[in-house]
């Protein structure tokens, strides 16, 4: 992936940032969320979700295109790239993401970029992804 381009929608990036938030201050937490990933669409879509996050923090000019629709997440099959990712919610929730972290849709950002912008959303909002709120939200709702 260090020589390829790779391309993010809005989703994505919120669930790389709240991984990216997690790694660095909860292991429990990151682990649980791991196991989340897998229970929701299978080893190989944790496993390849693993190594984009890996990649944006080992690769600091991997580049990253902000694309709408399905991205490199959902191409490498992802079970419900039919049935949630072209939802308007889904959608909805791309471009909010987009906005959260002064992203530009079709635009195109290294890995260390993008990374900065998610660690400055964190220095000014206190929590690392909107996606928290999202967790947050649905833990209180199972108890």
């Amino acid at each position: 992936m260090e020589d390829s381009r790779l391309q993010l929608r809005g989703h994505h990036i919120g669930v790389l940032a709240l991984y990216y938030d997690l790694a660095k201050d909860n292991q429990l937490a990151y682990d649980h969320m791991n196991n989340i990933l897998t229970v929701m669409y299978g080893d190989k879509i944790q496993n390849y979700f693993a190594s984009v996050f890996t990649s944006l923090q080992d690769n600091p000019k991997l580049q990253v295109e902000i694309v709408n629709g399905l991205d490199s997440i959902c191409m490498i099959g992802c079970p419900r790239q039919k049935s949630s990712c072209s939802e308007v919610k889904s959608y909805d929730e791309d471009t909010h993401t987009l906005n959260t972290y002064d992203l530009t849709l079709g635009g195109v950002y290294t890995a260390k970029e993008l990374l900065l912008k998610i660690k400055d959303f964190k220095h000014r909002f206190r929590i690392g992804s909107t996606r928290q709120v999202q967790v947050a939200a649905m833990a209180f709702e199972t108890y």
